[in-house]
């Protein structure tokens, strides 16, 4: 887990700062523990999700599987729209720190961290963070993606 993601995570029961070992963070107020899988910090209760959350990991889970390197290299016109009316408004992105809640299949993401901003992407779907990981690694911009399974 990178050092930008030791700095800013706090625990999500009692706000406290973390320690960190290799696959694990614990608050140092409460003692809480949360897990650290593939390097992704698991911020997340999975049973006390609601039903609504629950229904959505499974749908992205399902859409996910689709998403390949290809994806991200044609991508739909609206999303081509969508990362340009973000540029229109942010115009300057290389070397920022954004943070992106919900990646839904990480389009966005992945084109601001291929700009060169530092992103923090956030999402419920444990599957799908690794899976943009993956492919992040794949084509050379991982050093610009920090991920974290969280709830918004």
């Amino acid at each position: 887990m990178n050092n930008i993601l030791k700095k800013f995570l706090h625990c999500p029961i009692c706000y406290s700062k973390f320690g960190f070992t290799k696959y694990e963070l614990i608050c140092i107020k409460n003692k809480h523990k949360f897990e650290i899988k593939q390097d992704i910090p698991i911020l997340l209760d999975y049973p006390s999700l609601s039903k609504h959350s629950r229904e959505q990991q499974v749908y992205f889970e399902k859409y996910m599987q689709k998403v390949t390197e290809y994806t991200f290299k044609k991508m739909d016109a609206w999303k081509a729209q969508y990362l340009e009316r973000f540029k229109d408004n942010f115009p300057l992105i290389k070397n920022k720190r954004i943070l992106e809640i919900g990646i839904g299949d990480g389009y966005m993401a992945f084109c601001l961290a291929k700009l060169g901003a530092k992103v923090t992407a956030c999402d419920i779907t444990f599957s799908n963070l690794v899976a943009l990981k993956k492919i992040t690694k794949s084509l050379g911009i991982e050093q610009n993606l920090s991920f974290v399974c969280c709830s918004a």
